[in-house]
């Protein structure tokens, strides 16, 4: 039944039988559905139509009619040219994903190095922690004595492990102390540099040298790499140093996690346990403790090593309490006929076998 039927059977009972209660009973429906049907209206919850006056509706389709008539049959849309295309969400991310891909292989492949020598037999001395800073407890002599000692030393080798100057840019009280900008450190850094020349197979950059590419965006280390032609690397190094028949293997890092205070070697060989090079020879630098051990690994010699620092002390050392440092630098003689590893506590000591 229709809305409006509900309405109108409501309506009727009510005059029929006087009341809605008589209504509703006879009807067989409660009280509350009759009053409601009635009170909906003929309608329910729709308005009544409007109706249209005579004619009009007549008059408005001859009008449309006669406007559909006035429109040209076939309009050409306007030839618009210029603007800029905007690339598709597909095309995104096909030259993202082939950028990824750059990245990816950059990852893997930019700190790893092959080095081949002529000679049967090398030494390669390790040193970290220049921390090059004029006017602080540096020890420029014996960083200058020990880069011409390698310089002049046949078959002798160098890599170095990172913070070549103190560059603190990131630490406004450590800059306002300073005796020197980083300008001037980094002009002696190079200067260091060229003294090694030839000798040095690479440098590694340390936290205090990645501070200016953190913060200003600027590589240093880089561009004195390439603007004097030497292998740079960030954070670390895996180096396959193929030496006649033999290959060693060579890892060094700045820093390295599951460091210890009672045993300095400690990362080194968790560097060699959990990370993702097997070397012959490990190297951590930082913390400016000296320290040099010779263990077993699969059946086989392995050495671990941390340079200690030619930054004698400084502020920050003093204030929490740890020793000066010494500057050694851990050297080791290899063979090239067979696997042989002999290494030095310091490179003034090694020269004497050489």
């Amino acid at each position: 039944m229709s809305t409006e039927s509900k309405y109108r059977e409501a309506m009727a009972a009510k005059k029929k039988f006087g009341t809605w209660v008589e209504a509703a009973k006879q009807l067989g429906v409660s009280q509350s559905t009759l009053r409601s049907r009635a009170a909906r209206g003929p309608y329910g919850k729709k308005k009544p139509p409007i109706p249209v006056p005579a004619g009009e509706l007549e008059q408005f389709q001859a009008a449309a009619k006669h406007f559909v008539a006035e429109i040209p049959p076939q309009i050409e849309s306007p030839s618009i040219t210029g603007g800029y295309d905007e690339k598709t969400a597909e095309e995104m991310w096909q030259e993202a994903e082939a950028g990824c891909a750059e990245k990816i292989k950059k990852a893997r492949t930019r700190e790893q190095f092959r080095v081949r020598f002529a000679e049967p037999r090398i030494a390669v001395a390790f040193m970290s922690d220049q921390h090059i800073a004029p006017g602080t407890p540096c020890d420029l002599k014996r960083m200058r004595e020990d880069a011409e000692l390698i310089r002049r030393t046949p078959g002798l080798y160098c890599i170095l492990g990172g913070d070549g100057t103190d560059n603190h840019i990131k630490h406004r009280s450590a800059m306002l102390s300073a005796r020197s900008t980083p300008t001037e450190q980094w002009q002696l850094y190079e200067y260091y540099l060229n003294i090694l020349g030839p000798k040095l197979i690479c440098a590694v950059s340390g936290n205090h040298d990645t501070w200016s590419a953190q913060i200003a965006g600027l590589d240093m280390l880089g561009w004195l790499g390439r603007t004097n032609k030497i292998v740079t690397a960030s954070h670390g190094a895996f180096l396959e140093i193929l030496l006649g028949s033999q290959e060693y293997r060579v890892h060094i890092r700045h820093q390295y996690r599951y460091n210890s205070g009672f045993n300095m070697t400690h990362a080194v060989k968790q560097m060699l346990r959990m990370g993702e090079h097997d070397f012959d020879l490990g190297v951590i630098g930082h913390h400016h403790e000296a320290a040099m051990e010779a263990f077993m690994w699969r059946g086989q010699q392995r050495w671990a090593c941390r340079p200690g620092a030619y930054q004698i002390s400084s502020a920050h050392s003093a204030q929490y309490g740890y020793e000066t440092a010494v500057p050694t630098c851990p050297t080791f003689l290899l063979s090239g006929q067979e696997r042989d590893i002999v290494g030095f506590f310091d490179v003034r000591t090694a020269v004497k076998y050489i």
